[in-house]
């Protein structure tokens, strides 16, 4: 990333507050990865953005970035190792808060989603395309949530977004951060709400995201579609979409793991004299096996290589098709005197 924040944000190195601020969200809004399509190059401009503002919006970390000689700590800051977490009780700054008094870029919402595939689109990979309804930025006030797209800072959080709370016990003071109850934890207040989103910076669209899913999947698998979830209030980076599978149920097949499995039922005479039997390929066609003459119930033929692919492998499955003999549940009296006939005949 440029290490020199002031030209990331286009500048002067001895730049208002205000300046800073102002920069900052025009550059935001400009390379946030929901209006540049997930563009790589624009998510980096986003986050170097973002690091440049952290740093020059606090007096303390400017003032150890414009003179690095005075710092002696990593990186060229110089970080306070008395409020170590570990002795205050102060789990925070691993999990999200921010002792340094800015709020953090927002993030959306995930959206969850189930998609049932066939043994066909399991076995050849398929492109889904699936409507969803979510939340996305509003574009009349940049998802500001403000008519002019000018915001204040939240004067119970001081644009944190977050609340400091210390508790008192025995152990010693345990200093817990919670979300603020004004703001909600944007940091911003909003004095003259957009009349399109009534302030809340999002709006409700229906949506179609076309879904590339591998051959070889596996029920209860989720996929991850970054950038395709709810939006929040800006600046913000955007949910994922959740995408878990379900494997429809097959009328000849049934999955054991990269195998397929399947039962065929033939006559006494054929499994006696022999005969050939078909049995859907799944991918094109029909496979046709010979049973030889006197194949005994219970026999298994294999079609190696004609199953499943291996998700994020090389291998693919076998068809495991098993042969049984139809027995009839009942027969007339002339099929009785018949089958004992018979059974004289290979005494």
């Amino acid at each position: 990333m440029n290490n020199n924040y002031y030209e990331t944000l286009g500048v002067r190195s001895d730049a208002s507050q205000e300046e800073i601020k102002k920069a900052y969200r025009s550059l935001a809004i400009k390379y946030h990865p929901d209006k540049n399509n997930g563009d790589s190059e624009s998510e980096k401009k986003f986050k170097e953005v973002s690091e440049a503002y952290e740093v020059l919006s606090d007096p303390q970390k400017r003032s150890q970035y414009d003179n690095p000689r005075q710092s002696n700590g990593f990186g060229g800051f110089n970080w306070d190792f008395s409020n170590n977490p570990f002795q205050t009780g102060d789990f925070s700054s691993f999990f999200g808060g921010n002792r340094n008094g800015h709020a953090h870029t927002s993030r959306g919402k995930n959206i969850s989603i189930t998609i049932s595939l066939t043994l066909e689109e399991i076995i050849s990979g398929v492109d889904k395309k699936v409507k969803l309804s979510r939340r996305d930025s509003c574009k009349l006030c940049s998802g500001t949530g403000e008519k002019d797209g000018q915001v204040e800072p939240c004067h119970t959080c001081h644009g944190r977004g977050i609340i400091d709370k210390v508790t008192r016990t025995p152990f010693g003071a345990i200093n817990q951060q919670h979300t603020c109850h004004v703001c909600h934890g944007v940091g911003n207040l909003t004095k003259n709400p957009c009349n399109q989103c009534s302030g809340s910076g999002t709006i409700k669209i229906q949506d179609e995201i076309g879904i590339a899913i591998p051959k070889g999947s596996v029920s209860g698998m989720s996929f991850i579609v970054a950038g395709k979830g709810d939006m929040a209030k800006s600046p913000c980076i955007p949910g994922d979409l959740v995408v878990n599978i379900k494997e429809e149920d097959h009328p000849v097949y049934k999955r054991d793991g990269i195998n397929l499995v399947c039962e065929k039922i033939i006559s006494f005479k054929d499994a006696c004299l022999g005969t050939e039997v078909s049995i859907p390929s799944l991918r094109d066609g029909f496979f046709n096996i010979k049973i030889p003459a006197g194949s005994q119930p219970g026999k298994i033929f294999r079609m190696q290589g004609k199953g499943i692919p291996e998700f994020n492998g090389f291998m693919n499955g076998d068809i495991l098709m098993k042969m049984n003999v139809k027995v009839p549940d009942s027969l007339s009296e002339e099929q009785r005197i018949e089958l004992e006939k018979f059974e004289k005949i290979f005494e």
